[in-house]
Parts: C-alpha cells; sequence; structure tokens
C-alpha cells in the first residue's frame, strides 16, 4: 500500500463521492477511481459501495479508515523527526493527555522547548487513558500524561510532583454543598457521574471497599468537562478530581470525599521504543521540570 493511495482512499470516505475527491486532490476521477480499484486488487477484499449519488463503506473499508488515519501520521512524523542536525532540532511530539492540573508541568517545558528548539512543535490530544495507552502502542502518541497507577509492564514512567484530590462537583444550591467534605454514606445515596476509565474505578472500589455494588451510577463519561454539563441538567453529581476544572464562577462547587483520597499523575511512553530527537528534547525537560518542583 503506498501513502498517496491510502490519501486518496481518505478523501474519497471524507467526501464520500469520487468527483469531488478527485477536486479535492487535484487530479482526474479517472486516476483516482483507478488507484482505489488496485488498492481493493491488492487487498483482495471490496471497501466501497459505489451508489448513484454517494459511495458507503464496507466493514473492510471502515477498519482501513482507522489504519490509513495511523499509517499517514507515522509517515508525517517520521519525514518531520527523521534527519535534523543536533543544533536545529525540528519535529512533531504527540503527548495525550488526561485532564490533571498536572498537565502543567508539560506547558512549562513546552514554554522552555520553544525558546530553545523552536521548530520543535508539541501536539497534545486531551483523551482518556484507554486512548491514550492504545495511541502510544500504535505508535501514534509519543508521550502520554494520565492518573496513576496504571500497567507498568509496558510503559516507562516518570512520576509528576502534586496529588490530586478526589471529590464530588455537586451544584452549589444543593443541600449536600452545605458539607465540608463527602463521607461514604453520602456516595452511596447520590447518583453519580463517574469515569469508565478502569483506573478511576479501580481506585474508587479500593476506597468504598465493599459497598462498590450499592453506588447508583446515573452515567459515564471520558472528559470530566463534558460530565458537569450532566451535573447542571441534574443528572446526579460527577465524582473526579479536584482542581482539574475550575469552578469559581459557576453554579458548581467541589467537596472532597472523607477519607481522603488523593492521586498522582505520570508521564508514560512505551518501553524499548526508538524516540526521535524531538521527543528526546521533550523527555529530557520533563525531568527537569519534574526536579525542579520537588
Amino acid at each position: 500500500m503506498e501513502i498517496r493511495v491510502l490519501k486518496y482512499f481518505l478523501a474519497v470516505t471524507q467526501e464520500k463521492n469520487m468527483n469531488k475527491a478527485a477536486q479535492l486532490l487535484h487530479i482526474s476521477q479517472p486516476t483516482i477511481s483507478r488507484q482505489l480499484k488496485a488498492l481493493e486488487d491488492e487487498l483482495g477484499t471490496q471497501l466501497f459501495i459505489r451508489g448513484n449519488r454517494e459511495i458507503t463503506l464496507t466493514e473492510d473499508g471502515k477498519y482501513l479508515v482507522d489504519k490509513a488515519k495511523q499509517i499517514i501520521t507515522l509517515s508525517d512524523q517520521a519525514e518531520l523527526n527523521i534527519g535534523n542536525e543536533p543544533s536545529s532540532i525540528s519535529g512533531r511530539v504527540i503527548i495525550g493527555c488526561n485532564e490533571t492540573p498536572s498537565v502543567k508541568y508539560l506547558a512549562e517545558a513546552t514554554k522552555k522547548i520553544n525558546n530553545d528548539y523552536p521548530n520543535i512543535l508539541i501536539d497534545f490530544v486531551s483523551t482518556n487513558a484507554d486512548t491514550i495507552k492504545k495511541s502510544l502502542d500504535n505508535g501514534i502518541f509519543d508521550f502520554g500524561i494520565i492518573l496513576s497507577p496504571t500497567d507498568n509492564k509496558n510503559y516507562s514512567f516518570l512520576n509528576l510532583p502534586g496529588n490530586q484530590e478526589w471529590g464530588l462537583f455537586i451544584p452549589k444550591n444543593d443541600d449536600l454543598a452545605k458539607k465540608e467534605s463527602i463521607n461514604k454514606n453520602d456516595l452511596l445515596a447520590s447518583n453519580l457521574i463517574i469515569s469508565r476509565q478502569p483506573e478511576f474505578t479501580n481506585t474508587l472500589n479500593k476506597w468504598i471497599g465493599s459497598n462498590q455494588e450499592k453506588l447508583k451510577v446515573t452515567a459515564l463519561y471520558d472528559l470530566l468537562y463534558n460530565a458537569l454539563l450532566f451535573v447542571e441538567s441534574g443528572v446526579g453529581y460527577a465524582l473526579g478530581v479536584g482542581r482539574t476544572i475550575n469552578t469559581i464562577g459557576t453554579d458548581l462547587v467541589f467537596r472532597p470525599l472523607y477519607p481522603r483520597l488523593k492521586s498522582s499523575s505520570s508521564l508514560i511512553w512505551l518501553k524499548n521504543v526508538n524516540m526521535s530527537s524531538a521527543a528526546k528534547v521533550v523527555l529530557k525537560q520533563m525531568y527537569d521540570e519534574v526536579e525542579t518542583n520537588k
């Protein structure tokens, strides 16, 4: 499979029409049609169902969309990151980030990298821990920032300073907002909106103990910002990490759990991976940030 043909394929999936894709790519419609037919022959499968007005994907076509995006991203990264002189390192470093206050260390590192290595682009993606680990495994992300603990079999870690406290995000006019902290009985009596991430549920289950099956979960979330919209709509209280989102000036307040439950965050990367020069710069600067903030 050629990168060029995969780009043709993605253009057709985006436009759902051969003529529109050809116009987007500035090539002739017969050329793109011929190249994609050759791709189907090469793979031994049908990728498109060609209708009168619109092209739709087969199941194999849908599968190839994700893989094609990964292959093109890796190809683009390789072109950016290879062949740099030590004095003029350039490239793109992609970092998947959980919603955690510890991302501020990446922000500080980025500011210093921009001064010393202006040709390095830091591309940070806000997403959940599962997506971060899958993208690390597939070579899409160079690093991830996630809540600890997690699997340390496949990843190397740099623990980031500070702890984040768990608690509930509650409407400020709610009776529960009058309390200074939230105990286990409060939690069991509440409708909860919780993260779907395994690290989150494992930590919560250890804290709540044998009562975990009694929790009333009304919704699951990936990113806390969206969960807070559900809190405002009265669906339930969002269980999450404090200082992730500033509630000042909103109709919500944060109340910590009691006994206190705290988590730390880590920068993670795939073990035994050959890093680009740009990624090595990022890792060194992150180590410097941690050392400075000890």
